[in-house]
């Protein structure tokens, strides 16, 4: 019997259902994570304003022993609208999700599940709590224009079980917030449990954090001028206060390309060694002479300077007229970097494969890239324990769009 032949980059049509696992209930995929037994958990909104949190076995099917049915649907306070944005899986194997209420912009919702996908009610108030502002935030009117997105905001879980998050309370102020593992504010944080993110004068927009356990915080972020977006990535000790050692002065202002600027919308790292910062340049507004958006990524030294062994310290950005952004990014073992994101101009998801040199992997795909199969978007990428690449996002079918996760081959 011949064994079928395929190619890294190529669909694994093994998987779910001829490659993918679909979400039809589901609006956006939002989170996405897997646990040490190799599942995959996927967060987001259903069609119907509610927060969605399902785990998939590690060959793709719904696993009704979490939830019952596969998945869990609820909101988080009463009946208001509600999203999940991250996912993230601790090491007693709880699934911790943070998002919003839909347009109030004002608190971070924060919920705690049990393997069994029941709410964990040692967590908070019976599993869930709201989060709100520091005291000396203004209260701005809540409007739908307030709601966090899901490249507004990272969290994670450190070892000692606390929860890390960044966010944005009412679309204009960027805070860090510390949780205890019960899901109160960490007052050893800062002394309050919150810590202003800022720069200047410059509005920010949050996207991601990371940890070097035992070393410091980095949070990805960019900064919003009249005409262009600058990333930018400050550096904090495990207390909250701002690491002066890192980058200049504890911020790391990426400002090439000088004539495109970049939008930081998720940073990767392998403990201790490089941060890959990943991205897309300046989106146009309405009425400006930018050109279209083109894929971002640059790596810099965990101290936060560019590692010239990238791309000689230079962004790499995908070709110039197609409309190209990367969302987030896996790392891996052999340190090549798979990234995904969507090129508008063809209204698909895309994946591609970079060395660590920069230099795009010809071994992956079609020279480096691989479109979904149908249209949709990228905005998520993981790897199994073996090295297989999933990417979260959205599919086309029968000219509608369908949230799914497709597994290829690495």
């Amino acid at each position: 019997m011949k064994t079928e032949e395929y190619k890294a980059g190529d669909l694994d049509l093994t998987f779910g259902d001829d490659g993918a696992a679909y979400f039809r209930d589901v609006d956006y995929l939002f989170g996405m994570t897997t646990d040490t037994n190799d599942n995959t958990y996927a967060a987001g909104r259903t069609h119907d304003d509610k927060f969605y949190v399902a785990r998939i076995t590690a060959d793709g099917k719904l696993d009704t022993n979490f939830g019952g049915a596969g998945y869990v649907i609820d909101t988080f306070l009463d009946d208001h609208k509600s999203q999940a944005l991250t996912v993230n899986i601790d090491q007693q194997g709880r699934i911790l999700i943070t998002g919003d209420l839909r347009g109030w912009g004002d608190r971070i919702c924060v919920a705690r599940f049990t393997p069994d996908g029941s709410l964990d009610e040692t967590f908070a108030d019976k599993g869930k709590v709201a989060i709100p502002p520091p005291s000396d935030v203004f209260m701005r009117e809540r409007s739908q224009s307030a709601e966090a997105s899901s490249l507004s905001n990272g969290a994670t879980v450190l070892s000692d079980g606390k929860i890390l998050i960044f966010w944005k309370y009412f679309g204009y102020i960027t805070y860090l917030v510390r949780l205890t593992e019960k899901g109160e504010l960490d007052l050893t944080f800062n002394g309050s449990g919150y810590v202003k993110v800022s720069y200047k004068d410059y509005d920010l927009y949050p996207s991601s954090v990371n940890v070097i356990e035992s070393e410091r915080l980095i949070v990805g972020t960019f900064v919003m001028t009249q005409r262009l977006s600058y990333g930018l990535l400050v550096g904090y000790d495990l207390n909250g206060q701002l690491d002066r050692t890192f980058a200049k002065d504890g911020y790391a202002l990426l400002e090439e390309p000088s004539d495109a600027g970049s939008e930081i919308w998720n940073l990767q790292q392998v403990q201790g060694h490089q941060i890959w910062a990943i991205g897309r340049t300046t989106a146009p507004s309405m009425g400006s002479d930018l050109p279209p958006t083109r894929g971002f990524l640059t790596r810099l030294n965990k101290d936060g300077h560019l590692d010239t062994t990238f791309n000689l310290g230079k962004p790499v950005l995908t070709p110039a007229g197609f409309s190209d952004e990367w969302i987030a990014g896996a790392l891996q073992d052999d340190g090549k970097i798979v990234l995904a994101g969507s090129r508008f101009a063809a209204g698909t998801g895309m994946l591609g494969r970079y060395r660590s040199d920069g230099s795009l992997d010809a071994d992956f795909g079609e020279n480096g890239i691989r479109f979904f199969p149908s249209g949709g978007n990228a905005r998520l990428v993981i790897l199994q324990k073996d090295g297989r690449i999933l990417a979260g996002g959205a599919v086309s079918q029968n000219g509608s769009r369908v949230a799914a996760v497709l597994r290829y081959h690495k």
